[in-house]
C-alpha cells in the first residue's frame, strides 16, 4: 500500500467511526469532508502529495492492479455511506469523481478572498449534489 492510500484508508476510517452513530449522517459528512479537506490545505506533506504533478508521477509507478485498488477504496466508502442510509442523487461513478474532487480545491487559493467560506460552500454544495 502506498502513503497515499494509507492515509486516504485512515481518513475514511475516520469517516465511517464517526458516521456510524450519526443522527443526521450529510451533516456529519459535510463536517468530516471540510475538516479532512482543511487538514490537507494546511498539511504541506499532504497538499504536495495531492499535486496533480506528483500524483501523476506516482500513478505512473504503480501497476494497473495497485492503481485499480487505490481507486477502489473511495468506491468503497460510498458503498457503505449507502450502506447506512445516505441516499444518491447521482450516477455513482460521478458522485465518487465529486467527492474525490473536494481534495483538491485547495491546490491554489489565488484569488479566494475567504479560503475557509469557500471550502465549506464548496463542500456543502458537492454534498448536497451527491446525497439526497
Amino acid at each position: 500500500m502506498t502513503f497515499v492510500a494509507e492515509i486516504e484508508a485512515v481518513s475514511q476510517q475516520r469517516i465511517m467511526l464517526e458516521m456510524q452513530n450519526s443522527t443526521d449522517k450529510k451533516r456529519t459528512l459535510q463536517e468530516l469532508t471540510t475538516a479532512l479537506v482543511c487538514e490537507v490545505e494546511e498539511n504541506h506533506l499532504l497538499k504536495d502529495l495531492l499535486d496533480p504533478q506528483i500524483l501523476s508521477k506516482i500513478s505512473s509507478n504503480m501497476t494497473d492492479e495497485q492503481l485499480n485498488e487505490f481507486l477502489k477504496v473511495d468506491d468503497e466508502l460510498l458503498t457503505w455511506l449507502i450502506s447506512i442510509g445516505m441516499k444518491l442523487r447521482l450516477d455513482p461513478v460521478l458522485a465518487v469523481d465529486l467527492l474525490r474532487g473536494l481534495f483538491f480545491i485547495g491546490q491554489s487559493n489565488f484569488g479566494i478572498r475567504n479560503p475557509a467560506a469557500y471550502r465549506e460552500h464548496i463542500v456543502m454544495a458537492i454534498i448536497n449534489e451527491v446525497f439526497e
